[in-house]
């Protein structure tokens, strides 16, 4: 090698060291910046893409870091570090952190999730954070959500009541659109539903195969849900107010599982064979326009808009509605609520921080950011954030009426429900059979959990 050679290898060696020498200094300085000040650790699921969730290059982390970033701006002695866990996985990941007592400060969780933390006593009450103002700005049926065994674990964010989606188009070519539910609540009876599918269920006899009213399905454990707004509009309850009994075992209810074997056995207006049927089978046929109406959530419509704008199927015009309802009676429906938990905090200081953080997160304006997903604020104060959109208004609507349906054991509790579901499709038990066996299955567990954790048969301390 010439000495041209030696003087450029020895140049790249000294730009290296040099750039080497300013990371560390860079690395140094943000350590130095970073010194003394409270570190939070934020985990979150991907709820959007992006800061509007039009990006084409956004990501998932887009909106966290920028409100980390707000936060941090008015909180100059607060660190928070960010880690976006995966639908898939991270759950799993929680689960295990919460064994091995490595779990974030602060985490978003959706609050059919709180009894197995809250249990464990890895969760921090925050009652005594939440001003009465606060309190009273939540919706009640909300903030019970929230709570477990008497205490607020979770600060509440996101909401959501459950309804069906109808296919506009459908209803006009079957010339049935009178029996379109009204605005502004769009509310039906169950004659009128009943009525609708029998008209919606046809053969298109073009070599489009049979088009049906609506649809069952048994799979997966945690969705069936859905599909109990139809069985409690007859006035049956799932659990009691404390949530350790199972009540769902009543003339009522039976009277709402005999009505979805009518729907199947005596006027077939859904697919055979729900048993063996997933929900996501029947969210793809109602994309098809093989199924009219579905059970869903408000984020259909715009996901349908999504889907069809991408070209995965044509478009058609959709609408929410209520599940259908006794008449004099109001629909059922189930609410769902996301927050964030605060988890167990030795620190006092770090305390502090993750709950002034979870309260900026909830904050008005980041609420009105729900619009990007189609999700409803937990705070009455915040107002109508959907203004002139009359099929977010049938959810609003429905939002202060929902109920509950997940309680302390829930885990263990979803395939009980789940096996009803699963021995009136295959004719195996009647909607009676199955639901006493039902009974003493699920009061056999929250009995157990009861038992485990001290309480009576009202939720409280023995």
């Amino acid at each position: 090698m010439g000495d041209a050679g030696k003087m450029n290898t020895t140049h790249r060696r000294l730009i290296l060291l040099l750039l080497a020498l300013l990371c560390a200094l860079t690395s140094g300085c943000r350590r130095d910046q970073d010194a003394g000040k409270v570190r939070i650790k934020f985990w979150t699921f991907p709820l959007w893409t992006g800061i509007t969730g039009n990006e084409k290059d956004g990501t998932t982390e887009d909106w966290p870091r920028l409100k980390i970033k707000e936060f941090e701006k008015t909180h100059p002695n607060i660190k928070i570090d960010l880690e976006v866990v995966t639908w898939q996985g991270g759950m799993q990941k929680l689960d295990l952190s919460a064994l091995s007592g490595t779990y974030p400060d602060i985490c978003y969780l959706a609050t059919a999730n709180l009894p197995k933390y809250a249990s464990q006593g890895i969760l921090e009450p925050i009652d005594a954070d939440m001003t009465p103002e606060e309190v009273a700005d939540i919706y009640p049926n909300v903030l019970d959500c929230c709570k477990y065994q008497g205490k607020t674990y979770v600060w509440p964010w996101l909401c959501n009541a459950l309804v069906l989606a109808i296919n506009v188009d459908l209803f006009k070519e079957r010339h049935i659109e009178y029996l379109i539910p009204k605005p502004p609540e769009r509310g039906w009876t169950y004659d009128q539903f009943t009525e609708a599918c029998k008209a919606l269920t046809f053969d298109r006899g073009d070599g489009h195969g049979k088009v049906y009213g609506y649809a069952l399905y048994g799979i997966p454990l945690s969705v069936e849900y859905q599909m109990l707004t139809l069985v409690l509009g007859f006035g049956g309850q799932v659990y009691n107010k404390e949530g350790t009994q199972f009540t769902l075992n009543s003339p009522e209810s039976i009277r709402g599982f005999q009505f979805l074997m009518d729907l199947l056995d005596k006027y077939k207006v859904v697919p055979p064979g729900p048993a063996g049927m997933q929900g996501g089978q029947v969210g793809q046929m109602f994309a098809n326009q093989e199924v009219a109406i579905e059970s869903s959530t408000s984020g259909v419509l715009k996901q349908l808009k999504m889907s069809a704008a991408k070209g995965d199927f044509p478009y058609f015009n959709a609408a929410i509605v209520q599940p259908p309802h006794l008449p004099g009676y109001k629909p059922a429906s189930m609410l769902s609520v996301g927050g964030y938990a605060i988890f167990k905090q030795t620190d006092a200081r770090k305390r502090r921080a993750a709950i002034e953080f979870a309260r900026f997160l909830t904050n008005e304006e980041n609420c009105r950011a729900l619009t990007v997903i189609g999700q409803f604020p937990a705070r009455k104060s915040v107002g109508n954030i959907y203004p002139g959109d009359v099929d977010m208004g049938v959810v609003s609507r429905l939002i202060p009426i929902s109920r509950v349906y997940f309680t302390a054991g829930a885990a263990e509790l979803n395939p009980v429900i789940n096996n009803i579901y699963q021995s009136i499709f295959t004719h195996a038990m009647t909607p009676a059979e199955a639901l006493a066996d039902a009974e003493k299955k699920a009061n056999k567990i929250l009995a157990q959990d009861a038992l485990e954790k001290g309480l009576d048969a009202k939720g409280g301390k023995q």
